[in-house]
C-alpha cells in the first residue's frame, strides 16, 4: 500500500510504500515504486519524494 500525497509542479510526493509481510520478497515494492514515478512523469512531475511514515 502506497499513499500518493500530492503532485505538484517539479516535485510527486509519496508515502512509503508499505508490503504486507506475505507478498515480500517478490519485488511488489520496486513495481509499485516504478508506476508511481510514471505517472509523476506524465502529470509533469520529473521528481518523486519518497516520505517516510515512521
Amino acid at each position: 500500500m502506497c499513499s500518493i500525497l500530492e503532485i505538484t509542479g517539479k516535485v510527486g510526493r509519496v508515502g512509503a510504500p508499505v508490503v504486507d509481510n506475505r507478498y515480500r520478497g517478490q519485488g511488489i515494492d520496486i513495481r509499485l515504486l516504478a508506476e508511481l514515478e510514471t505517472r509523476a512523469h506524465a502529470a509533469g512531475s520529473p521528481l518523486l519524494e519518497i516520505r517516510d511514515q515512521r
